[in-house]
């Protein structure tokens, strides 16, 4: 029985075009002390000039969780309302 409650840090680069930011990330991640890294990629759209819509993949590896190796795929469906 694991607990994963993972906190990451990652660095985003993409390119905007029109109102499509299509981007891809690596980072670190952490769940409980133990350290491992992450891979995304991810779309947003401006659907208007205050409203982002945008999906997201992306995957985890963790080589060493109570001595344990795992993988993690996250796929994650976000909005947001900017002021």
């Amino acid at each position: 029985n694991f607990n994963l409650n993972t906190v990451s840090l990652e660095a985003q680069v993409g390119y905007a075009y029109k109102r499509f930011l299509p981007y891809a990330a690596l980072g670190i991640a952490s769940t409980d002390g133990d350290k491992g890294w992450l891979a995304a990629v991810g779309v947003d759209y401006a659907v208007t000039d205050n409203i982002v819509i945008g999906a997201k993949y992306t995957h985890y590896e963790y080589n060493d969780i109570q001595k344990w190796e795992a993988d993690v795929d996250n796929v994650s469906i976000r909005a947001a309302f900017k002021f």
